[in-house]
């Protein structure tokens, strides 16, 4: 995954910058299901040392978060929240802390919106949190397009973007409850 973004660093304007790649993981401990308890996971990642513009990359830098998910409406309308620890080239942990929603407005067009701070992309983001929001295309459960528009706080001053992004989402690479049915299949040789 990689991603790419227009905006103003610290007053000045940064011009076009991407970043990538970007790897991550999530290991699912309990699903979101819609009008249920919260879904629940770990989820870790890494960018590389690599990038253009305002996105130059001069180390490693990773992230790790238990998430935890809301979702209502069949899925429609979903909050997280994010709490966990990042770290950039420099070694140093830092807070990771997001809060975000997901709505599908109408067929495929969605918003999507994000309060966090301690991002391991950004390690200006630690000192003062970000927030951002725009529409989301929602394609399907395994593909979304999205554009944000975002800035810092408390101050703007120190900067505003444009991004947008692809989001792939891979299969998963166990299913408990295939795994159980599976099981029940071996043992008695029936469904």
């Amino acid at each position: 995954m990689g991603g790419g973004g227009y905006g103003t660093q610290d007053g000045a304007l940064t011009g076009v910058g991407v970043a990538g790649p970007l790897a991550q993981a999530k290991l699912e401990l309990h699903p979101t299901s819609p009008d249920a308890p919260p879904g629940v996971a770990l989820v870790g990642g890494a960018i590389a040392p690599s990038g253009a513009g305002a996105f130059e990359r001069y180390g490693w830098s990773a992230w790790g978060y238990l998430a935890l998910t809301q979702s209502f409406f069949a899925g429609d309308l979903r909050f997280d929240m994010n709490v966990g620890v990042s770290t950039g080239s420099d070694g140093r942990l830092s807070p990771l802390f997001g809060l975000a929603f997901r709505a599908r407005i109408y067929g495929v067009l969605g918003l999507a919106g994000e309060v966090a701070t301690g991002d391991a992309l950004d390690r200006r983001a630690v000192e003062r949190g970000s927030v951002q929001l725009g529409p989301r295309l929602i394609l399907s459960d395994k593909i979304e397009i999205d554009a944000t528009f975002g800035t810092t706080f408390p101050s703007i001053e120190a900067g505003w973007w444009v991004s947008c992004g692809i989001r792939f989402r891979m299969p998963r690479l166990y299913d408990p409850q295939r795994a159980r049915e599976e099981a029940l299949f071996d043992a008695t040789g029936r469904h």
